[in-house]
């Protein structure tokens, strides 16, 4: 869904001089929300790797379910992508630049791998927070081993700490 909403909005829409970059992130956002409300409780609608990994991580999914999730992702990103060729090819359209990535000027390499790493870890900040069990509220939350954090809501700066090991 991702990949066939979003980047079918920037092909179809003509990019940022269509579309512009406003257009585009809400074709992307719109995707995740269709992807949200129609197979969330069926998937956790997992679009990336990264969540997916992050998942695992948090003990959300097993290794062989991890496995299945990101497989699941790659062969929909094909397809999807496949999808978009094709109506692009049957439109008349040029299929000569699709693939193309680039930075903007002056942004190096660098630059784009760290905006890229910021921004997911971001987006999997966000929907590890919204999927678990206390919705972002910090309960039990260990730093280091000498004290946890018992607040009530994330909105409100009226955590308390304790210096004891809660049992286990």
């Amino acid at each position: 869904m991702l990949v066939f909403i979003g980047t079918g909005a920037v092909v179809f829409g003509n990019g940022t001089e269509g579309l512009g970059h406003l257009g585009i992130a809400f074709a992307f956002g719109l995707a995740i929300v269709v992807a949200a409300f129609s197979i969330g409780t069926v998937s956790g609608a997992h679009l990336n790797p990264a969540v997916s990994i992050a998942m695992f991580v948090n003990k959300r999914l097993s290794s062989s379910e991890l496995v299945n999730y990101i497989l699941g992702q790659v062969v929909g990103a094909f397809l999807a992508s496949a999808s978009v060729f094709l109506l692009l090819a049957n439109s008349g359209m040029s299929t000569a630049s699709l693939g193309e990535n680039g930075l903007a000027n002056g942004v190096t390499v660098f630059g784009g791998f760290l905006f890229e790493v910021i921004a997911t870890f971001l987006f999997v900040l966000v929907i590890m927070t919204v999927t678990s069990a206390s919705k972002g509220k910090w309960r039990n939350c260990w730093f280091g081993d000498r004290f946890v954090i018992d607040g009530y809501d994330p909105c409100w700066i009226e955590h308390h700490w304790t210096f004891s090991k809660p049992s286990s």
